[in-house]
């Protein structure tokens, strides 16, 4: 029986050969890794496991990154010669049409209408009494927009003649009289306007222009009383009277009114109305005087001619 040598270096046998490790029945014994401990604790059994692994799979591994490189790249040139295709039968003839579209010239004057204020509405033109031979040139007007306030010069042409040339305004969306008062004519009335000036109100200041106004245009008109002349041989004239209640919190210097005088809802007259100022939550007591002949007045309307977009309107504050 031969005898382990355990002199020689490996442990080989007498022979040269290294010594076969074998079990109880006669067969190689397969080496446990996991029970290996490195004396040096640099490598421990899953580190060794693992490179074992590695070492077996190795040419495996690298066939499967070659095959996976070949796939991905056999993807991106199909995908390229897909859209090249593409752009050839569809994407060539977009650009083409492109380039025309870009040369040409948009008129964009065609678009400005839409965007552009909406004309001032003239509702009615008519000659009314104004007193003892005297008429007035009175009418009513609209602005129609919503966020545009106009600026114009306007006068009437009575009986083939020019009357004078006053300056106005209106808000937007406002409905007011305009008018020139004590014609000695009461021919027919055209009215013409002129050196029309719009001013556009921006949303990020006033987004609605509407609510804005009516909250500095709150005139309240209660106690409405008419007081008509008795005879024509009277020096007396129809009296005209109501309370008029600023209900803003604005104060206002030198306000105008014109103050329309209704009978059954038809316009009969017009006064003018003019106050040294007018705080809020003050109350006036109103007073006016017509020398018309035969006037019959059951309601009145005032109509403010108040730019509330101009800073000047506005009554200072009292300093304390």
């Amino acid at each position: 029986m031969d005898m382990l040598n355990i002199f020689t270096p490996n442990n080989h046998n007498g022979d040269g050969k290294v010594a076969e490790v074998v079990n109880g029945s006669g067969k190689e014994k397969k080496v446990n890794y996991q029970t290996y401990v490195d004396p040096t604790g640099e490598l421990d059994s899953k580190k060794l496991g693992w490179g074992i692994w590695y070492v077996e799979h190795r040419l495996l591994l690298y066939r499967i990154l070659l095959i996976g490189l070949i796939v991905l790249s056999a993807i991106f040139w199909l995908f390229s010669l897909w859209k090249l295709g593409d752009y050839l039968i569809f994407g060539y003839a977009a650009d083409q049409r492109l380039h025309q579209n870009l040369s040409r010239f948009s008129n964009y004057t065609l678009s400005q209408p839409h965007f552009a204020p909406a004309p001032v509405s003239i509702v009615s033109t008519q000659i009314l009494p104004g007193g003892k031979d005297k008429y007035d040139a009175v009418a009513e007007i609209i602005n129609p927009n919503d966020h545009w306030l106009v600026k114009f010069n306007y006068y009437f042409i009575v009986g083939g003649a020019r009357t004078q040339t006053q300056t106005t305004f209106l808000l937007p969306n406002e409905d007011r009289l305009v008018g020139t008062l004590g014609l000695t004519d009461a021919q027919e009335a055209t009215l013409i306007l002129e050196n029309i000036t719009w001013t556009r109100i921006s949303a990020h200041t006033v987004p609605n222009p509407k609510t804005w106004q009516a909250d500095r245009l709150n005139f309240e008109v209660t106690d409405f009383g008419f007081n008509a002349l008795q005879t024509t041989e009277s020096p007396n004239a129809h009296a005209i009277t109501f309370t008029f209640t600023n209900n803003s919190p604005f104060n206002y210097v030198n306000p105008k009114f014109y103050v329309g005088l209704y009978s059954q809802d038809s316009l009969v007259g017009v006064l003018p109305l003019q106050l040294p100022s007018f705080n809020s939550l003050e109350v006036k007591k109103i007073d006016l005087r017509s020398f018309v002949s035969s006037l019959s007045v059951d309601s009145v309307k005032v109509f403010p001619m108040i730019n509330v977009y101009d800073p000047a309107v506005y009554l200072p504050p009292a300093a304390k």
